[in-house]
C-alpha cells in the first residue's frame, strides 16, 4: 500500500499547511502471492515488490535460508507479511507441501510467480513428474 500527497499537501513540512495523504491501494493488495525461487535475483525483486504493494508473499528457496529470511525479513519491515518455505518446485511433493504451508499459514493464494528453471535437454514425451 502506498501513500502520496495530495495537490493541497505539496508544499510539505515546514510551510505552516497540512500534509494530506491519500492512501493507494494496489491491485495486488491483500492478495496471497507465492514466489518460487525468491530469495535471490529476479525472484527476490518480484517478491519485494509484491509484499510492497501490500500482498502477502511466501518467499521459496531451495538451498539458501538466510538468504530467504532476509527477503522476508525485508518485506515484513516494510509493513507486509512474509514466510519462507524451502521446497525444490522441480519436485511435485514439495510443490505440494509449499501450496500447503502457503494457505495455512498466508490464506487463500491469489497469485504464483515461478522463475525457478531446470534445464533438461530431452524430448517433450520423455519427460516425467518427480
Amino acid at each position: 500500500m502506498k501513500y502520496v500527497n495530495s495537490e493541497r499537501g505539496e508544499r510539505g513540512a515546514g510551510s505552516g499547511e497540512i500534509l494530506y495523504l491519500i492512501k493507494v491501494e494496489s491491485a495486488v493488495t491483500g492478495k496471497v502471492a507465492i514466489v518460487m525461487a525468491s530469495s535471490r535475483g529476479i525472484g527476490r525483486s518480484i517478491a519485494l515488490r509484491l509484499g510492497r504493494d501490500g500482498a502477502a508473499v511466501a518467499v521459496n528457496y531451495v538451498a539458501s535460508p538466510e538468504k530467504a529470511e532476509a527477503v522476508v525479513q525485508e518485506i515484513i519491515t516494510n509493513g507486509g507479511r512474509s514466510i519462507a518455505i524451502q521446497g525444490n518446485v522441480a519436485t511435485k511433493a514439495d510443490v505440494t507441501r509449499l501450496f500447503d504451508e502457503t494457505e495455512k499459514q498466508l490464506g487463500s493464494i491469489d497469485i504464483v510467480v515461478n522463475v525457478a528453471g531446470v534445464s533438461v535437454f530431452k524430448p517433450h514425451v520423455d519427460l516425467t513428474v518427480k
